[in-house]
């Protein structure tokens, strides 16, 4: 949340893990948060409320409260309901915004995603957005996601439909890394980094479902889906560094390099966003195509989800060969 948290004359935009200190022997238990708001402010968080109060919360232990965003301010909370749960539209700023047909939209993605995965793993979500002239990019969280958008982004069609992906992405999150999360950030370890090799499935698989849940919900015509398609292909084999350095290798690298700007980059790094939603796509095929089209990468994710989901141990790019495998009918080990 480095671009979004804050605190001015305007709002308050808290990431707890970066304001709140906390005790090691004490982060597993229960804990409350009082926030004293500026005027006429108002709160909008995942936290749990206090006793029904607008401005006491609480949350069971530090991972879970250092996972609820905090915005302070006059932000409008446009509330929704879908599948028997409740959901918040909550926005920072003025736009070119038309708020019912951004409700209708994130109910239409909520209930594919409801379908997808069987579950919503939440009672409450918070589509938290900033409208602001440089905001751009999101972040996901147990039960809501920050994400950025430019004031004019809402009334041109591509812009849009960047918007939606934007979301789309973030919500897949919800399931693919909050809840079905790889054993490096399983629990999460607050006082060092937390070394993985399975971002590439966390982002890039959602990115690659990102996209497909658009298409499949008439967000994207299927043209426009091959398009972006053919340009990550091209994306791929232009980079040398995705000859140099595999996706589980530039996971691993994620603390040390791939944010740093690194002018050697280009040439000597993969990316695990771009280059994970490629291998996605490679394997979907494979499943369908060694299955004869009776299984596919969703049943993979669905099964992930069940098998190692929250509260359950974290998985491994082994598993995720080993389940892949089971649905494609074959072993797997030349294709990772």
């Amino acid at each position: 949340n480095m671009r979004t948290k804050g605190l001015n004359s305007e709002h308050a935009f808290l990431d707890p893990a970066s304001v709140f200190m906390y005790v090691d022997k004490y982060k597993n238990f229960p804990l409350q948060l009082v926030v004293n708001p500026y005027k006429d402010w108002h709160v909008t968080t995942g936290l749990d409320a206090a006793g029904g109060s607008k401005t006491k919360f609480s949350a069971p232990n530090y991972e879970y409260f250092a996972d609820c965003p905090v915005e302070i301010g006059n932000q409008k909370d446009l509330e929704f309901d879908v599948e028997g749960k409740r959901h918040v539209l909550m926005i920072y700023g003025d736009g070119n915004y038309d708020e019912k047909k951004m409700i209708a939209d994130m109910t239409t993605l909520v209930k594919a995603n409801k379908e997808f995965w069987g579950e919503l793993p939440y009672e409450r979500y918070i589509f938290m957005l900033h409208v602001t002239p440089s905001a751009g990019g999101g972040t996901e969280h147990i039960n809501s996601t920050i994400m950025g958008a430019r004031p004019l982004a809402f009334k041109n069609p591509d812009a849009y439909r960047g918007f939606l992906g934007l979301t789309s992405h973030e919500y897949f999150h919800t399931w693919n890394v909050k809840q079905l999360r790889p054993a490096g950030i399983h629990p999460y370890d607050f006082a060092k980094e937390n070394y993985v090799k399975e971002l590439w499935i966390a982002e890039g698989g959602s990115d690659y479902y990102g996209s497909l849940i658009l298409v499949r919900n008439n967000f994207l015509t299927v043209d426009n889906y091959l398009q972006t398609i053919a340009g990550s292909v091209q994306q791929d084999r232009l980079k040398p560094g995705n000859r140099v350095q595999s996706a589980s290798e530039s996971s691993f690298d994620a603390w040390v390099k791939f944010w740093r700007n690194n002018p050697s980059a280009y040439n000597a790094e993969s990316d695990y966003y771009d280059k994970g939603a490629t291998l996605f796509f490679l394997l979907d095929m494979e499943i369908r195509q060694s299955s004869g089209n009776k299984s596919s990468l969703d049943d993979v994710m669905k099964a992930m989800f069940q098998r190692f989901r929250l509260g359950k141990k974290g998985y491994t790019v082994d598993d995720f060969q080993k389940m892949a495998g089971e649905f494609a009918g074959k072993n797997l080990k030349s294709f990772f």
